[in-house]
């Protein structure tokens, strides 16, 4: 896992709160040197696809997670 970078609730329909994280990582292979690639988890591990910068799908459940209470 890379250099944390965030870290924000989440929030599903029925209310329920989650802690999330954005990790990136960093590529230093001399002619590549810079960043990587933004990974999001949940705090108990799911990992989350990125839907758009308020919204994550947890991939273990489906469930459409918002960074705004419903």
């Amino acid at each position: 896992m890379g250099d944390l970078v965030e870290s924000f609730w989440l929030y599903g329909k029925d209310g329920a709160k989650y802690r999330g994280y954005i990790h990136q990582e960093r590529i230093s292979a001399s002619s590549l040197d810079g960043l990587g690639p933004k990974t999001a988890r949940l705090a108990n591990g799911p990992a989350l696809n990125f839907v758009d910068d308020n919204t994550f799908e947890n991939t273990a459940t489906g469930e459409l997670l918002s960074r705004t209470k419903p």
